[in-house]
């Protein structure tokens, strides 16, 4: 996101933050420390702030309810608070395990239901920051996937794992369309470039079970995807439920911004560009 700003309206335009991971430019920021962020956003005085941290180990957020909710809640509405006081847009990167995974892919419109301490929080997050901020934009997204060698997005997992010949294996019984970051980002510009607010969807431009996303992402790093094991999300055995039929349709954005997502195969294609050493893709 933040490339994509500086790209858009100048290298000094925005301003990244980072916790466990600092970097030359990047200022250090808590979502669990609220008054620090109150503080942070006062200072800098952003016309928008994009909240797209979160305790997103959602095996964990089973386990330790008291940092999801300082983390996913907390956090996002004192960052909401800040802006409302400034006028200046907070932008919630939200997520399709606010569903049950039962109906999918859902609209904007589809009742929310979700089924694990994750997608609760994440929903509790979304009333939080338009409870405080009436402009809030808030953006449900999934699958987020791109090429970054420190990361762990599932892209980055299917390339390590295989890239070692390790077998991993991967739920067949669950769907949805995974997004391209580098889009995602573009998105969330153009949203707010229209002045958007309340809940939008952004996904990928096609949907595909999380198993035949991995042999697609495999084949086009030209490893071995039998090494891709199939299973059921039963067998996996993880402590939090999972939405299986899911995925966001996004008709309402493409109307607003004349333009479809990325498929996967678009995004898988970008991905190994940059891995190869193209800055542009």
């Amino acid at each position: 996101m933040l490339a994509e700003a500086r790209r858009r309206y100048g290298q000094g335009a925005a301003v990244g933050t980072c916790l466990a991971h600092p970097a030359p430019g990047l200022v250090q920021a808590d979502l669990q420390n609220p008054e620090e962020l109150a503080l942070l956003v006062a200072h800098i005085e952003p016309a928008a702030v994009i909240i797209a941290a979160a305790f997103a180990w959602v095996d964990g957020c089973e386990m330790d309810a008291e940092r999801t909710r300082r983390t996913n809640v907390d956090g996002p509405r004192a960052v909401a608070t800040a802006c409302e006081k400034l006028g200046a847009v907070p932008v919630l990167l939200g997520t399709d395990y606010v569903f049950d995974g039962e109906a999918g892919p859902y609209s904007e419109d589809d009742p929310v239901r979700p089924i694990s301490a994750y997608g609760r929080s994440k929903l509790d997050a979304e009333r939080a920051v338009a409870g405080r901020c009436p402009a809030a934009l808030l953006v449900r997204t999934n699958v987020v996937y791109s090429w970054l060698p420190a990361g762990n997005n599932f892209l980055m997992q299917v390339v390590t794992k295989l890239g070692k010949g390790e077998p991993m294996r991967v739920p067949a019984d669950q769907s949805n369309n995974p997004t391209y970051a580098p889009d995602l980002a573009a998105a969330l510009c153009e949203l707010l470039e229209a002045r958007a607010a309340g809940v939008w969807h952004f996904g990928g431009g096609d949907f595909l079970g999380r198993h035949d996303f991995g042999v697609a992402i495999a084949q086009a790093f030209d490893l071995d995807a039998s090494l891709l094991q199939p299973v059921t999300t039963q067998e996996l055995k993880q402590p939090a439920a999972r939405p299986l039929k899911s995925g966001l349709r996004t008709a309402r954005f493409e109307a607003l911004a004349g333009r479809k997502p990325l498929t996967s195969r678009e995004g898988i294609a970008r991905a190994l560009a940059l891995s190869r050493g193209d800055a542009g893709a």
